[in-house]
């Protein structure tokens, strides 16, 4: 999965813009989420300590990170009120173009984010290396239907099924009956 450049030709057209909300992903899902606008923050359960007890928390998996589903007029639109709310960019051919990831990828990577009690690990792409891994599809299960990398991760027993979206996250998960995956 890669990230689209934006050249912001289609202004009227939703597509899955990169953001960042430093240190307010939560202020910035439910400030959306009260405008109607679609978005996704990827979660994970922690467990805090507080006043000595200790206790489970759902908190963003990626430091800063908000996936808005918008236009382009709609985003520029959000960005005045919540100016917290800031473009992730890529340089390109000597240009900083803003990131959008393809809608079919990103349903893929919300699908799989929100299995909150799976076994999902949250990487970025540097971090798993350049290694190409078999291209798959669960078959069964809870991520039936789901496509992508069969890899082994160091410091893993298993080999996971990796989510990439290129230059900027991945998420990887255990499937536990290898007879779930078909082998593309």
């Amino acid at each position: 999965m890669s990230p689209i450049i934006s050249e912001r030709t289609d202004n009227d057209v939703q597509k899955w813009y990169v953001m960042s909300a430093y240190r307010q992903e939560k202020k910035a899902e439910s400030a959306l989420k009260e405008r109607g606008v679609r978005c996704f923050v990827p979660k994970r359960y922690a467990v805090k300590t507080l006043r000595g007890k200790k206790i489970r928390t759902l908190q963003p998996a990626v430091s800063n990170l908000v996936f808005v589903y918008a236009s382009w007029n709609e985003v520029i639109a959000l960005k005045k009120p919540l100016d917290y709310l800031q473009f992730q960019t890529q340089v390109v051919q000597q240009k900083r173009r803003v990131m959008i990831v393809p809608d079919d990828e990103m349903e893929q990577f919300i699908r799989v984010a929100e299995q909150l009690e799976a076994d999902v690990c949250y990487y970025r792409v540097e971090e798993l290396g350049a290694a190409e891994g078999q291209p798959v599809r669960v078959i069964g299960g809870n991520f039936n239907g789901v496509e992508g990398r069969l890899m082994k991760i160091t410091g893993k027993r298993q080999k996971r099924v990796v989510i990439a979206l290129e230059s900027l996250l991945a998420v990887a998960i255990t499937i536990e009956n290898p007879e779930y995956l078909q082998l593309l």
